[in-house]
């Protein structure tokens, strides 16, 4: 039986193709997704152990947050110490650095950008053993003098002895380029661009004056590691700690792991879409190619194989084709791969351009996951075909039963009860992430089954309402072509299952998209009172003098900076944003009960409802909070707020913010123009002050809110882009499906030909029949997905999404662009049913 299998494969080797496709392209995802992941994680690893590679001891502050060391900013310490480190015994090299943010500004006046990597400064470490970067041209920046990385220098087109400005916390600064450097071994900052300051200069321009923000050491030739931090330990005052370089480099990678890790999670989400629908792809391919092999099962049963021989036959041919398929997965998987990665370095995001990171788990997940679904997608279909009788091989119209209508009628109502159950359990019961996650996924895998097993119970009647045009516009073609997709509706049903799941995830996307954006949109208008929003795109922030310039020109009655930062309270960390005084004039934060933010102190917190309501804390309670600046703390609550569009979760003062975090940069300013300055004037106000910041953006009510949404969009672009990736093997399994129907219905078209159907007619009947099935597939779907997104709406915050917006014209494109995909892939299958000879058609058995 093993023989006949592989001669099976041999034999049919289109089929073989069309069946393995699928696989190879879902194995190709999954396999992309593990390599990017471990390749970022592999990059970050080198990137933090190049960064401590000669340092054996690491003095810094202590962090409150002790049991997340690498959250939160952290005080300087004492300059003092380099020298008291340095009469120790065991030390060999001491040297204090500092890190801080520079934003160097190209020739032609734009400033140095990333897409979230961080624009950083460092101080020129002079000891070799302990510096990360190495001089690849020029000379060390001296006072007045900067160094900066290859990428950015190449990159930007900058020269040495240009004259550069950079971007710095307190201002703009003029500086002489002196010299070029490479980083580390692999020379990859992963997207940051990176400024180096003589180390004087970079204390005082980071404020650093007498103070390091970190004291790197290194070990004489002969010291006791153990001993030589012990002794560093003993003269450390209160407050300050040593570790290792292997643990600052743990620390480092265990923070990028857990992107890592989320980020593959998300993409792995999407690979796993994909092979569902391919399961159902495979599915379809074995139902029709057993439905073919009647005549051969059957002469099996006749010469003496067992019911259990024909089905292991069966599921072997499956394990091959799995197998062969993961393999050619995992090799399409690295050129996956290598898309992804090019994607990810065209957003600023750096991966260097060495080979990517295959592990062998990573194999192992593929040819587990390629195997798996195709073994469980054929067991099925297997099942049946060793329900063969022997007394088939006498007849040639006996196919394999698609199984009793009660039963299928009962599984799929039973499915699809205990997929909305389960739904509703995940979107409204579940606590906490891996119960939200069980719920939705088996749900949804749930839900879906359901309506496979119940759709040909309407999918007849659904396709000959929805083929009716095509049967009155395109004559006998389009007639017949109704009735081939009415008469089988097992086929037509199983034939658009994998574009129903495609097509409803995509429309819930676009439903709950279409509705955040819209709930955004209005609450946003609603709670900008201002005429100018300031941002810094690149997230770095920007020197609190421009909000203080604007305040004083007197061309605005009404300035408020922001700040974005990461606090506990309760014990968990969380977001918090402060605001100026003068907040409450330009955002309407919905003030519930409380004192208003011109009022906040420096000791007093505000809160959203949703928070304050999981705390039971009103105006006047206490709160415990946490600064990884100044430790444990505890705030007043001062205000209980409803809108959290703009504010977050938890607000404080700009002077809170200045006592209890280090970095004191704006991220945005929201500004209302005095009244009676004309708009002109204000446009040049503005101009004139932000000049000297170059990496702002300035917009005004319309244009904040246009650019919001365009965020909004650029996500829904993403998520529906990789979604789409199911919508494309759903239409090629259609076609798949419409080349092996050809095959069955061979005889079938010889005598249409022979009775008078020209070959211009078969082409439009099968093409019409493939537009039929995709309607039926994308109407199915598109409402399916209205429901999904109506479920996920109702479960979401108000906050969030205050009522659901159906995209009409959207969901209709997206039938459209269903049905003209169905057209596509039927091209091939169409034009071999118009080529079949005739006579040799009429004599197939």
């Amino acid at each position: 039986m093993v023989r006949l299998s592989i001669r099976n494969l041999l034999a049919h080797k289109i089929r073989f193709v069309m069946t393995s496709f699928a696989v190879v392209i879902g194995v190709s995802f999954v396999v992309g997704s593990l390599v990017v992941t471990d390749t970022v994680r592999g990059t970050f690893d080198t990137l933090f152990a190049d960064i401590t590679a000669g340092v054996d001891l690491e003095v810094r502050s202590e962090s409150a947050f002790s049991d997340d060391p690498g959250q939160g900013d952290r005080e300087p310490v004492d300059a003092s110490l380099v020298d008291t480190i340095a009469g120790l015994d065991g030390v060999a090299d001491v040297q204090g650095d500092i890190e801080g943010t520079a934003q160097p500004v190209a020739a032609d006046g734009d400033p140095v950008t990333t897409t979230g990597a961080p624009l950083l400064g460092f101080s020129w470490g002079d000891d070799e053993q302990l510096s990360s970067v190495d001089l690849a041209s020029g000379t060390q920046p001296e006072v007045g003098q900067i160094a900066m990385d290859q990428a950015t220098f190449d990159d930007y087109h900058f020269a040495l002895g240009d004259r550069v400005d950079v971007l710095l916390p307190q201002g703009t600064e003029t500086f002489t380029l002196s010299g070029v450097a490479t980083f580390g071994a692999s020379n990859s900052l992963a997207g940051a661009r990176l400024t180096l300051f003589e180390p004087t200069e970079a204390q005082r321009i980071f404020d650093r004056e007498g103070q390091w923000d970190t004291i790197d050491i290194s070990f004489a030739p002969d010291a006791e590691p153990s001993a030589v931090r012990a002794e560093v330990d003993a003269v450390l005052p209160t407050g300050v700690e040593v570790r290792t370089g292997q643990e600052i480099a743990q620390e480092g990678s265990d923070a990028v792991g857990e992107f890592a890790t989320v980020f593959g999670n998300v993409l792995l989400g999407f690979a796993a879409v994909a092979l569902f629908v391919s399961a159902f792809y495979i599915y379809n391919t074995f139902s029709i190619i057993l439905g073919q092999r009647v005549r051969e099962l059957a002469l099996l049963r006749a010469i003496g194989a067992s019911a259990a021989q024909v089905r292991r036959t069966v599921i072997f041919e499956s394990v091959l084709i799995g197998a062969i398929s993961s393999v050619l997965g995992i090799a399409m998987g690295m050129v996956t791969a290598l898309g992804i990665r090019g994607l990810l370095n065209a957003g600023g995001f750096g991966l260097p351009a060495d080979a990517l990171v295959l592990e062998r788990s990573t194999i192992v997940a593929a040819l587990v996951v390629g195997m798996g679904v195709t073994i469980a997608a054929s067991v099925i279909p297997a099942r049946r075909a060793a329900t063969v009788p022997p007394v088939a091989a006498l007849r040639d119209d006996v196919g394999t039963e698609p199984g009793s209508r009660r039963l299928r009628l009962a599984m799929g109502a039973a499915m699809t009860g205990l997929g909305a159950v389960l739904l509703a359990f995940g979107l409204f019961v579940a606590d906490g992430a891996s119960a939200l996650l069980l719920g939705l996924g088996l749900g949804a895998i749930l839900l879906f089954l359901g309506v496979a097993n119940l759709g040909p119970l309407f999918a007849g009647q659904a396709s000959h309402v929805l083929g009716a045009p095509v049967a009155k516009v395109f004559g006998e073609p389009g007639k017949l072509a109704r009735e081939n997709a009415t008469r089988n509706p097992y086929r037509t049903a199983s034939t658009a299952s994998a574009l129903v799941i495609g097509l409803a995830l995509v429309t819930m996307a676009t439903v709950v998209g279409s509705s955040v954006k819209h709930t955004f949109a209005e609450t946003v208008d609603q709670a900008v009172n201002a005429d100018i929003i300031i941002s810094e795109p690149s997230f770095n922030g920007f020197s609190p003098t421009l909000a203080e310039t604007m305040s004083g020109s007197g061309d605005f009655d009404a300035v408020a900076p922001v700040r974005f930062g990461v606090f506990r309270i309760d014990g968990n960390a969380r977001d918090i944003s402060a605001v100026g005084t003068q907040g409450g004039e330009v955002i309407d934060i919905g003030l519930r009960s409380g004192e208003p933010i011109a009022d906040l102190d420096a000791d007093e917190i505000m809160l959203f409802e949703d928070p304050a309501a999981d705390l039971g804390v009103v105006p006047g309670d206490t709160v415990s909070v946490e600064f990884s600046r100044t430790g444990p703390k505890t705030m007043t609550v001062a205000g209980i707020y409803g809108d959290a569009t703009l504010a977050g979760n938890y607000l404080i003062s700009t002077a809170a913010w200045d006592a209890n975090f280090t970095d004191t940069l704006d991220s945005m300013v929201f500004a209302r123009a005095t009244t009676g300055v004309s708009p002109e004037n204000v446009t040049a106000a503005v101009d004139e002050i932000t000049a000297a910041f170059p990496q702002v953006d300035v917009e005004d009510r319309q244009e904040f809110l246009a650019s919001q949404e365009d965020q909004i969009d650029q996500v829904l672009v993403t998520v529906n882009a990789l979604l789409l990736l199911a919508v494309v093997i759903a239409v090629l399994g259609i076609g798949n499906t419409l080349a092996l129907s050809v095959f069955e219905r061979t005889r079938e078209l010889g005598l249409l030909r022979a009775v008078g159907m020209s070959r211009r007619q078969t082409r439009r009947m099968v093409r019409w029949e493939a537009a039929i099935v995709s309607l039926f597939g994308a109407v199915v779907g598109v409402t399916l997905g209205i429901g999904f997104g109506f479920a996920a709406a109702s479960a979401l915050p108000k906050t969030v999404l205050d009522g659901v917006t159906i995209p009409v014209g959207q969901l209709a494109a997206l039938v459209v662009v269903a049905v003209i995909a169905g057209l596509l892939a039927a091209i091939l299958p169409a034009r071999r049913a118009a080529k079949l000879d005739v006579l040799d058609a009429i004599a197939t058995a």
